[in-house]
């Protein structure tokens, strides 16, 4: 993936109107509505949710002592209306670190304001000074809005196919569901 400082900045998603949209880091305060935010956009993607135990969990993973997951949040008016998520990986063939964003959402109705590209801009942000090379993420192959979002962003596809294996508590592969 390349430097896409410069498309994001020149990119333009739809009307604006956005004066009043804050992109800060996610608060104790916000997780409520982060849970909300993440039981809508996985019914977006078809993807089963379950809220039980996700504030604690979310809480452990975005605001303990030692954050594993980053988290910015779009506000207005106090209400959270899109977040994005990400993490510093490592990686193996480049010998370096890069971000990988794991969810950007925002309600449909905030959609089209360029909340999205606020969002990105801030985990590339973030990302660039946490020491990332490169940001990388991925999308459904149905999701064409995102795709075309992201491509406008400056973002280049990857062909890969995603795998995921559950473990059980004891580390071993659990039975798929």
């Amino acid at each position: 993936m390349t430097d896409t400082s410069a498309n994001v900045s020149d990119c333009h998603a739809g009307p604006t109107g956005t004066d009043d949209i804050a992109i800060r880091p996610l608060e104790s305060a916000d997780l409520p509505a982060l849970v909300a935010l993440c039981a809508e956009h996985a019914a977006y993607e078809r993807i089963p949710f379950s809220e039980h135990g996700m504030t604690d969990r979310l809480g452990s993973l975005c605001l303990g002592m030692r954050p594993r997951l980053n988290v910015r949040v779009a506000v207005r008016d106090n209400a959270a209306i899109g977040y994005a998520s990400w993490s510093i990986e490592a990686s193996t063939l480049s010998a370096a670190l890069y971000a990988h964003m794991d969810c950007l959402y925002v309600r449909e109705e905030w959609r089209g304001r360029n909340i999205g590209l606020m969002l990105l801009r801030a985990v590339l942000d973030d990302a660039r000074d946490a020491g990332a090379t490169r940001l990388e993420w991925q999308t459904p192959d149905w999701n064409i809005d995102a795709i075309r979002f992201y491509r406008r962003a400056g973002g280049q596809g990857q062909q890969k196919i995603r795998f995921r294996l559950a473990l059980a508590a004891d580390g071993a592969p659990s039975e798929p569901a």
